[in-house]
């Protein structure tokens, strides 16, 4: 698949129109999740889209501009990205196994995908949003929403559906 996601995410906000918004896009270095919970601490405070993508062997930790491959899920904070992870993958008291992940029952969801993901093994990217302007609170906290709304069109437009982690429909 040929799906290119910061390009995708930087034509929305390159666009002329979407000027007064001063979107600044701050991509970060990817996670293998398998590692442990505990490397997402540093992205607390992150205000963006996340990405969760197919683990490529052997180089997985591609900067996001160079990933080619599948992704899996795209969702969106305003808070911390850390609470969204423990949500989907069921973490309490950081415990290093994932094996109650929120899609371990999904019948679409095929077997070696949820072994995958009960191993950690994909891949976080996160980008990071913020404006260049003074945006009042509420427009602000609607950046990382439009990002990842636009983001989950165009892959659908694309590909002829959203992500399989995507539950929404």
């Amino acid at each position: 698949m040929n799906f290119k996601i910061l390009q995708v995410l930087r034509s929305l906000v390159e666009q002329p129109e979407h000027a007064a918004w001063g979107f600044r896009l701050d991509p970060r270095a990817p996670v293998l999740m398998s590692n442990g919970p505990a490397q997402t601490l540093p992205l607390w405070s992150l205000f963006g889209v996340y990405l969760l993508v197919e683990r490529r062997q052997p180089a997985w930790d591609v900067p996001l501009e160079e990933f080619e491959g599948e992704l899996l899920y795209a969702g969106m904070t305003t808070s911390n990205v850390h609470e969204r992870l423990k949500a989907h993958f069921g973490l309490a008291n950081m415990q290093s196994t994932y094996a109650n992940h929120r899609w371990r029952t999904v019948p679409r969801v095929l077997p070696a995908l949820q072994e995958q993901l009960a191993r950690g093994e994909v891949v976080l990217y996160c980008v990071g949003v913020s404006s260049s302007v003074d945006l009042p609170q509420q427009q602000r906290n609607l950046m990382p929403e439009i990002l990842e709304k636009h983001l989950l069109l165009q892959f659908a437009l694309t590909q002829g559906r959203l992500p399989i982690l995507n539950l929404q429909f």
